[in-house]
């Protein structure tokens, strides 16, 4: 075709996306958001590259930085946090257990049971008491989390790279569109809780929400330029 109008939320830095695509001639125009990169900032906090090679301690670390930040929100707010395996979840839980945060507020769905059942376990756990969390990596799209003010990515979604899959040889091919999928996977797990609604976004005068990146790879891979520039005006770095 002669002409390609194209139109998304979250295709992180255009360059990158223009590349995926195999387009060599594009232009680019960002529509302005209705709500201020004030009103809906993303806490980068200054925890340790969390990884498999990672030591102990860069765990225990980003423990104390996401009960920490937990406990200084308010103790009725419900939320999510994001991890990218079943067993980070019941690890996360057990290092914030260890430093003392309620572990009663804490919740980890059952491995197994599709999304739909999960969105169903956790209606149900929201009711049990206010302020509960729920800890999963299966929340990341398609979900809007219209009652949870609270929102925190603790693992970087970097694609599995088992050689011979689809993301091994888009990682061999090159590095950036690696590094853009992962961005695209960060800012649509940002975004669960932020969903269009005036009271999703904080005021002059009030903070309805709290959106945090707990992983120290976003800044070490460099993450960042892959990102839309939408998300990246938003940053805050605690």
């Amino acid at each position: 075709y002669p002409r390609v109008v194209m139109m998304s939320a979250t295709i992180g830095a255009p360059e990158f996306m223009a590349e995926e695509l195999g387009i060599e001639h594009w232009e680019y125009e960002q529509v302005p958001n209705q709500w201020g990169p004030e009103q809906r900032p993303v806490h980068v906090l200054p925890c340790p590259t969390i990884g498999y090679k990672s030591p102990e301690s860069s765990y225990v670390k980003q423990a104390e930085l996401i009960g920490n930040a937990l406990s200084a929100l308010p103790s009725d707010w419900s939320g999510v946090i994001h991890v990218t395996s079943w067993k980070q979840a019941t690890s996360l839980l057990t290092r914030l257990r260890g430093q003392g945060f309620d572990a009663s507020r804490l919740f980890v769905p059952q491995k197994g049971r599709g999304t739909n059942q999960q969105l169903e376990d956790w209606d149900r756990v929201k009711l049990t008491r206010s302020g509960m969390l729920i800890i999963t990596p299966s929340m990341s799209e398609g979900v809007d989390l219209l009652n949870e003010r609270i929102c925190i990515v603790a693992k970087c979604p970097f694609p599995s790279i088992a050689p011979g899959s689809y993301e091994y040889e888009r990682m061999i091919y090159s590095n950036n569109l690696y590094k853009l999928r992962t961005a695209w996977g960060l800012e649509q797990r940002c975004g669960r809780t932020r969903r269009g609604r005036p009271e999703d976004y904080d005021t002059s005068f009030e903070r309805n929400g709290y959106v945090a990146i707990c992983d120290g790879s976003f800044q070490k891979m460099g993450i960042k330029k892959y990102c839309s520039r939408d998300f990246v005006e938003a940053l805050v770095y605690d």
